[in-house]
């Protein structure tokens, strides 16, 4: 599936794009937000892993990606913050999960697998609905 890794510190997000990568995954990566709308586009990613603090900032992201794909895209917060002084806001601009740092690669793992079988479920169910 295809994945998207959004965050400014280049090991992390080597780090993550790597994981997933040896998983079988189509990842894509970016370091700012523009750069990630862009991509975004292009690649039409299923899961985008978004960190919060990050240049274009991470909320305004999570908003367009949302606004772009709907529920055809699960967009994760990635942050150093403490994930409930901030899952208020975060589910505000449309995210669908908050995770917080450190995130073990186990951890990632396992959120890209559940926001897959998420999206894919409620595609189907969107289209026998149609």
């Amino acid at each position: 599936m295809r994945v998207m890794v959004v965050d400014d510190d280049p090991l992390l997000r080597r780090a993550f794009a790597g994981v997933l990568a040896r998983g079988g995954h189509d990842v894509s990566t970016a370091d700012t937000a523009e750069r990630a709308l862009r991509l975004a586009e292009v690649v039409q990613p299923v899961v985008a892993l978004v960190d919060l603090n990050m240049p274009g900032g991470g909320l305004a992201l999570v908003r367009e990606l949302k606004q772009m794909a709907g529920d055809s895209i699960h967009v994760a917060v990635v942050s150093g913050e403490d994930p409930d002084g901030i899952r208020e806001a975060c589910l505000a601009a449309g995210a669908d999960a908050v995770l917080g740092k450190p995130l073990t690669m186990g951890e990632l793992r396992r959120h890209v697998a559940g926001a897959i079988i998420s999206v894919s479920f409620a595609a189907e169910i969107a289209a026998k609905a149609s």
